[in-house]
C-alpha cells in the first residue's frame, strides 16, 4: 500500500511538472542554455568549496511522527498514509533534479512534433 501511495505522489508531481512546462511551451526553451550555464557555475562553485575544505550543510528537521503515528489504543505504530504521499512528493522533487533534462527533452519534443 505504501508503494502505491508513493508512486501516486511521483505520478502527480511529474504530471503537474509536465503540465506546467507544457503550458509554458517553447518560450522557456530560449532560457535553457542560461539555466544550464548557471547551474554548472553553481556546481563548480560547490566543488571548489569542497576542495578547499568547506562544507555545505542543509539541515532538514524531521518532525516526530512524520511517517508513523502512535495510536494510544493499540500497542504498535500504524502508518500515516498522508505523510507517505508527502514523502513521495518530496522524493520526486529531489529526483527531478536528475531527470529534468530528459523530462524537458521529451516534453519539448511533443511540442515540436505537434507543429
Amino acid at each position: 500500500m505504501v508503494g502505491i501511495i508513493v508512486t501516486a505522489a511521483f505520478v502527480a508531481t511529474f504530471g503537474l511538472t509536465g503540465i506546467a512546462i507544457s503550458s509554458l511551451g517553447i518560450g522557456i526553451a530560449k532560457f535553457l542554455p542560461w539555466i544550464a550555464v548557471s547551474s554548472g557555475i553553481v556546481i563548480i562553485g560547490i566543488g571548489a568549496a569542497k576542495i578547499f575544505g568547506r562544507t555545505i550543510n542543509i539541515n532538514i528537521p524531521s518532525p516526530r511522527g512524520l511517517l508513523y503515528t502512535t495510536n494510544s489504543n493499540e500497542s504498535g505504530k500504524k502508518p500515516n498514509f498522508v505523510n507517505f504521499f508527502l514523502f513521495g512528493i518530496g522524493y520526486s522533487i529531489a529526483s527531478l533534479s536528475c531527470t529534468l533534462p530528459l523530462f524537458l527533452l521529451i516534453v519539448f519534443l511533443r511540442h515540436v512534433q505537434k507543429k
